[in-house]
């Protein structure tokens, strides 16, 4: 997706290449997502795509190395829907804590985490908690890649209420802005959910969504807002990672 991403990928180094990187940094980017169901028009790996397109996308620009994605989220809400692929919330948690330390034991200490997956946001804060109590020396954020002011700006202005569920037109834009093939526009779709509590997964069809969209107008998504949202975003992140150097 990124053109000469290999430069900065961790999983195509050799650990002579690890060593020597580390020795003028510890800095890691650490990207986050799931495998579930996205709507009939998106694919079950878009947060997991959008996480991993956003950090090495940052790694190049930056020059920082960015770790394989940790692909497989807590999706258990979508369960219903084929392919979707989920980790408990206790089982993701011990994932990420035995992945950043594994990192740390190699000699990095300073993570960026671009989570693409908003269920697992309370489980990564909780394995870094952990984390911080256990391992020393440690700097971290933790951040998701729609919770930057001027990315919610952009998407306030330009789908106002009818995005901010599941499988929104925040996710397509950004989709159809990467590669529109990923993306099978006849079926984009526009669901809202009859409630607004939670629910357990039995009662996800019934009162959620049949389509697989919540909460969201899908129909509004295009690659022109979709590179402005990747523009912030990238902004965003890098900003992070100048302040994880000082």
């Amino acid at each position: 997706m990124i053109p000469n991403s290999k430069s900065i990928e961790l999983k195509y180094k050799t650990w002579v290449q690890i060593q020597t990187y580390l020795t003028k940094s510890d800095l890691v980017i650490v990207p986050i997502g799931a495998i579930e169901q996205h709507g009939m028009s998106c694919p079950l790996y878009t947060d997991a795509l959008l996480a991993e397109y956003f950090a090495l996308k940052v790694g190049f620009d930056n020059n920082v190395l960015v770790s394989p994605t940790i692909a497989v989220g807590d999706s258990l809400i979508h369960l219903n829907f084929p392919g979707t692929i989920s980790l408990k919330p206790t089982t993701l948690i011990t994932v990420i804590k035995d992945y950043i330390n594994s990192l740390y034991i190699g000699g990095f200490r300073r993570f960026l985490v671009v989570n693409g997956h908003g269920d697992n946001y309370g489980c990564i804060l909780a394995a870094f908690s952990e984390l911080g109590n256990e391992l020393s020396g440690m700097r971290y954020f933790v951040k998701d890649f729609w919770d930057f002011p001027s990315f919610r700006e952009i998407m306030q202005t330009e789908f106002g209420d009818s995005n901010g569920g599941h499988a929104d037109a925040t996710d397509a834009s950004i989709l159809l802005a990467i590669d529109d093939t990923l993306v099978n526009k006849e079926l984009l779709s526009n669901e809202f959910a009859k409630v607004s509590y939670w629910i357990s997964r039995d009662l996800v069809n019934e009162l959620y969504t049949k389509s697989g969209v919540i909460n969201a107008n899908q129909k509004l998504a295009s690659a022109v807002i979709g590179d402005k949202l990747i523009t912030e975003a990238v902004n965003g992140y890098s900003k992070l990672l100048n302040e994880l150097t000082k």
